[in-house]
């Protein structure tokens, strides 16, 4: 039985209202596997035993509204994994949206810097500093005035100096034991 894209959509935009209710709730199991569930059904179906293609799948003249909801679902579903500390699925969820921001720098904008920011905030949990720096700085860049973002990008540089100043007490340790040994 072959569900119409109308079908399919209008229970897109019922889970995804699901979700929220379930965010507004601080209930992000739940509300991430609504947004989940919401993209994945406009999302096109592998062969059997391949892996997922992640592409849109909508009728011609529907596609930019199924890219636009699908977008939506997966900035949520980041935010989600944020809130429940999963930092690797909050930092997938917003590679699937960065991948298909048609122009990041006019219309998509607003979802180009929430995919920085929140991909910056996972990779900076993650102590991936440059890579969480580099993600912060776009997201400045586009969108100067954001306070949350350059505390963000600011907490990437403290986090950073204090994981170099830790490794460097550890290095220090090591060698002075090295020391101490040789001198044995």
């Amino acid at each position: 039985c072959e569900v119409s894209f109308e079908e399919r959509f209008e229970e897109v935009v019922r889970l995804k209202e699901e979700g929220t209710k379930e965010y507004k709730a601080e209930r992000w199991l739940q509300a991430q596997a609504h947004y989940h569930s919401a993209a994945q059904l406009l999302l096109d179906e592998p062969p059997s035993g391949c892996a997922p293609l992640n592409q849109i799948d909508a009728p011609n003249g529907k596609e930019e509204m199924a890219r636009e909801i699908v977008i939506s679902c997966w900035l949520n579903e980041a935010q989600c994994a944020l809130k429940r500390e999963l930092w690797s699925a909050a930092e997938k969820a917003c590679d699937l949206v960065l991948l298909r921001l048609a122009d990041p720098l006019g219309r998509d904008r607003e979802q180009h810097v929430k995919a920085l920011f929140r991909r910056g905030r996972a990779r900076l949990m993650k102590s991936e500093f440059e890579r969480a720096r580099k993600d912060l700085k776009n997201a400045a860049a586009l969108a100067p005035n954001s306070k949350e973002v350059r505390e963000a990008l600011h907490e990437c540089k403290r986090r950073e100096l204090e994981g170099r100043a830790r490794s460097d007490a550890v290095f220090s340790k090591m060698a002075a034991k090295k020391v101490l040994y040789r001198d044995k």
